[in-house]
């Protein structure tokens, strides 16, 4: 009996641990993070993710309130987020190509792939923040769509 118990309450435990949800996704699926916000904020939950999403929030309707007061500034810093992409993904190929082709000593070797995870995590930034200005306009363009 005591054993059916103890199954029973890990279970129920187990089902109420949050699944930890990263703040590139939170900002990029502002719907769920809406549900979210509202579910730290109605149980006063103050774990490390309530955390995450609560500041995801703030940032996310900071993002909103930018792109309501001036589209056009906003729409321009989309574009030279974008540029900045594409000059990313140039470093990110460049680094690649002087990996593969180089014949260099293990110092040199070590400069390339340092500059290598350098461009790779530049990259990453930023394209994770243009889908997060593309998510801002989406929302205020079509703001009951679902995720």
């Amino acid at each position: 009996m005591i054993r059916i118990i103890f199954i029973v309450l890990l279970s129920v435990l187990m089902g109420c641990q949050a699944e930890d949800f990263p703040y590139s996704y939170l900002m990029t699926h502002p719907h769920f993070l809406q549900k979210q916000s509202a579910e730290c904020q109605s149980q006063r939950i103050t774990s490390k993710q309530c955390e995450t999403i609560l500041s995801a929030a703030v940032d996310f309707n900071q993002l909103l309130n930018e792109q309501e007061a001036d589209p056009l500034q906003f729409g321009q810093r989309i574009m030279a987020a974008e540029v900045d992409w594409v000059n990313a993904k140039q470093e990110l190929v460049q680094a690649k190509q002087a990996l593969q082709s180089s014949d260099e000593t293990s110092q040199n070797l070590a400069r390339i792939k340092n500059q290598l995870e350098g461009a790779e995590k530049s990259y990453q930034e930023i394209s994770q923040e243009v889908n997060i200005l593309l998510t801002v306009v989406s929302v205020n363009n079509n703001p009951k769509s679902p995720d």
